[in-house]
C-alpha cells in the first residue's frame, strides 16, 4: 500500500494518508516510522485517512483484542495519551475502527481511537482548525520499490 504522513507541530497532529489494499501488521509499521522521525513528539495526535482503501475482513473486535498488546502495546506507551481520528469510507470500516476502540479502550496508554465518515467531525474531535488544509508531501517509490513489492506477491 502507498502511505505518505505529514507531521505538523503547530497543530500538534501527525495526518497519514492510505491508498491502494490495507495489509495486516501495516498499521503498527507506519507508527514505528513515525516515531523515528525527528519532528514526532510524544502527545500528538493522529488523523488517518482510510477513505481511498478498505481495511482487512479479518480485523475485528476478536482480532484487536487478541493481537494488539504484541503489535502495539510499546508503539503506544512511546506516543502517548493521544487521539486517532481515522477517516473511512463506509459502514464496513466504521465498524471495524469502532471494534478497535473498544477492544482496546481499557489500555493503560491511554490511545483515543474513533472512526468517522466526514473530515469535519474529525477535526473537530481532535481541535483542528475547521479550514485546516493538510500539506501531504508526494508519494515517491522508486522502480526497484515497485519490483520489491512485485516480487514479494
Amino acid at each position: 500500500m502507498a502511505t505518505r504522513y505529514y507531521i505538523d507541530a503547530g497543530v500538534n497532529c501527525v495526518f497519514i494518508e492510505h491508498a491502494g489494499e490495507f495489509v495486516r501488521g501495516e498499521g503498527p509499521a507506519n507508527l514505528a516510522e513515525i516515531l523515528r522521525d525527528p519532528a514526532f513528539r510524544p502527545g500528538m495526535n493522529f488523523f488517518r485517512d482510510c477513505s481511498s482503501t478498505t481495511l482487512p475482513t479479518e480485523f475485528g473486535y476478536e482480532y484487536f483484542a487478541r493481537t494488539k498488546e504484541q503489535s502495539m502495546g510499546a508503539i503506544e506507551k512511546e506516543i502517548g495519551a493521544v487521539k486517532m481520528a481515522w477517516l473511512v469510507n463506509g459502514a464496513h470500516d466504521f465498524t471495524i475502527i469502532h471494534q478497535m476502540s473498544v477492544s482496546s479502550r481499557l489500555t493503560t496508554a491511554g490511545v483515543q481511537r474513533r472512526p468517522f465518515r466526514g473530515i469535519e467531525s474529525a477535526f473537530n474531535w481532535l481541535e483542528l482548525p475547521a479550514d485546516y488544509q493538510i500539506r501531504f508531501p508526494a508519494i515517491a517509490v522508486s522502480r526497484r520499490q515497485l519490483a520489491a513489492h512485485a516480487a514479494a506477491y
